[in-house]
């Protein structure tokens, strides 16, 4: 089978949801239709198809596990089960992250800090469980770093055979830029880390940057958005955009329910 090659644009422990966590982004939490969402977002795309994640555990949460690079990890394609490979031309390996963090004076605790800010985001806008394993072999998402021409890309491996008209993700990789500077919340000066990565596994995700003007993503915030004036210092909410478009990927946490594409 000949591996396909897609562009994706890049800019840019477990943990269970508490009621109380849940009420906090109650006000954010509206399920749309796929067809709405698509009035604002595009969604990362396999051979006509959207992508998503299919692995659920008992309760039907979407479970991903992942990892932090700790050697290199390449996407790989398999033409007995008719894996593709989907990624920016910079994002097919992803490395331990060293000189990225050496270079934005940053230590893997600080990066597993912004990690966690980043993955509680989506975790409170749909039913996600992110979870910690050390062994990257055993992992579904890695995250490391590149020697890229932006700040941080991200790769999927995906079966683009329809399922429930989605293309499945198997795999996904995030690298992070070992030229730029990054700090956990963001400065005047430095990337906001915890906003990069949260954008970037978005698109691991299956969320490609929205059809929204640049006014109307700097008023937002949104996330999924890649200019530069939106990567803010601190950390807010996900925009309601942001909200409606893995909603409509992997449901809400109201009827736990995942809606065809068709």
């Amino acid at each position: 089978m000949v591996i396909k090659i897609v562009s994706l644009f890049s800019v840019a422990t477990q943990k269970f949801i508490t009621p109380l966590a849940i009420a906090l982004i109650s006000s954010l939490i509206v399920l749309v239709p796929l067809s709405a969402a698509q009035a604002a977002y595009r969604f990362i795309d396999a051979g006509g198809l959207p992508t998503r994640w299919q692995s659920k555990d008992e309760s039907g949460i979407t479970a991903i596990r992942y990892a932090i690079a700790t050697k290199a990890v390449a996407l790989r394609a398999d033409s007995d089960e008719g894996r593709i490979k989907i990624a920016n031309q910079d994002c097919k390996v992803t490395n331990a992250p060293s000189a990225s963090l050496h270079n934005s004076k940053l230590s893997y605790d600080d990066l597993r800090q912004a990690l966690k800010l980043a993955l509680q985001l989506w975790e409170g806008a749909a039913p996600l469980r992110f979870i910690a394993v050390y062994d990257v072999e055993q992992a579904d998402l890695v995250i490391g770093e590149g020697e890229l021409g932006l700040v941080a890309a991200a790769g999927l491996e995906v079966i683009p055979q329809p399922q429930d008209g989605f293309a499945e993700i198997k795999r996904g990789i995030v690298c992070l830029s070992r030229n730029e500077g990054f700090a956990v919340m963001g400065t005047e000066a430095k990337w906001n880390l915890t906003r990069v990565l949260a954008h970037e596994i978005g698109h691991v995700l299956g969320l490609d940057h929205p059809s929204v003007s640049q006014e109307r993503a700097i008023r937002e915030n949104i996330f999924m958005d890649y200019r530069k004036e939106g990567i803010r210092p601190g950390l807010a909410p996900l925009s309601p955009l942001d909200v409606a478009g893995i909603q409509a990927l992997y449901g809400d946490f109201t009827s736990g329910l995942v809606m065809s594409s068709k």
